[in-house]
């Protein structure tokens, strides 16, 4: 037992020094796989929800990363404390400030609530409902026959500027059902879309809305460690592509933007064979 506590000891000295170095990369990234899952544990029990643990973590590792290591390069190795033990205590006051922030936070999309009215209609027919951009515009020009697609398309285009990176990839990866105009007309054959419909989900919709989010944490968490990181620091604190390169020591923006668009489109072939599975 004391060989290992030794161990452990040498261990720590080497990362704190690597982080104190002019090259701290290699230790930043052995810091986070070796203790990402004494920093999830401890975060578990604050956030239980596996999509609010993600964005407390990429809080606590924004934290310590932050003027250069300095909440972690305080720690004396001679103390009397373990390294574990103090590590605990620092991340759990960091959840107290994480849960204070969040608890603030607004969760409907208020960037939407303050366009205008046809962006909105646009915004749920498109990006809610999975209506291609033509039905849409059929739908709409109903109440409207002054409409065209360049309407749609600048209103697309001002719905893509009002959201942020992380609204994007949620309603990416939502990829909501695409349905026909003709599918849904009123009992004279005409295009219902007059009528607005309930904005609060349903039941079923509420559950669908369950069983994919924990799908995706499910296939998230999965992911290793650097790809988690990866992409809580994109969607999450909307940190820019050169930021992320940076902060994880990756060569360029370029090599950041195409990784995670391979980590998109794992998740996108694993989550439908998830679900698949829980229908047999």
């Amino acid at each position: 037992m004391a060989v290992r506590l030794e161990n452990d000891d040498r261990e720590i000295v080497e990362i704190l020094n690597g982080l104190a170095s002019a090259e701290p990369r290699d230790a930043w990234n052995r810091f986070l796989t070796d203790y990402s899952p004494l920093l999830l544990q401890v975060i578990r029990q604050f956030a239980r929800e596996s999509d609010a643990a993600g964005d407390c973590f990429v809080f606590v590792c924004e934290q310590l990363h932050r003027g250069t290591f300095l909440r972690l390069r305080r720690f004396q190795p001679d103390g009397k404390a373990k390294f574990t033990t103090w590590l605990r205590v620092v991340v759990r006051n960091l959840c107290l400030d994480w849960h204070r922030h969040e608890s603030g936070r607004q969760q409907t999309l208020l960037a939407i609530e303050r366009l205008d009215p046809l962006d909105r209609s646009v915004f749920q027919l498109v990006h809610q409902r999975g209506l291609s951009r033509e039905d849409c515009l059929g739908r709409l020009r109903a109440s409207d026959s002054r409409l065209t697609m360049a309407s749609i398309e600048s209103s697309l285009s001002r719905i893509e500027n009002a959201l942020t990176p992380r609204q994007r990839w949620l309603l990416q990866m939502r990829r909501p059902r695409i349905g026909s105009i003709d599918s849904e007309l009123n009992e004279d054959g005409q295009p219902a879309g007059e009528q607005i419909p309930d904005p609060a989900p349903n039941p079923e919709t509420l559950y669908a809305r369950e069983e994919e989010r924990a799908a995706v944490g499910r296939a998230i968490a999965r992911l290793p460690a650097s790809d988690r990181l990866l992409l809580e620091l994109r969607y999450d604190q909307e940190l820019t592509l050169s930021e992320i390169a940076r902060l994880m020591g990756r060569t360029d923006a370029q090599r950041v933007d195409r990784r995670l668009r391979e980590i998109l489109e794992e998740l996108r072939r694993e989550i439908p064979s998830q679900q698949a599975e829980k229908r047999i």
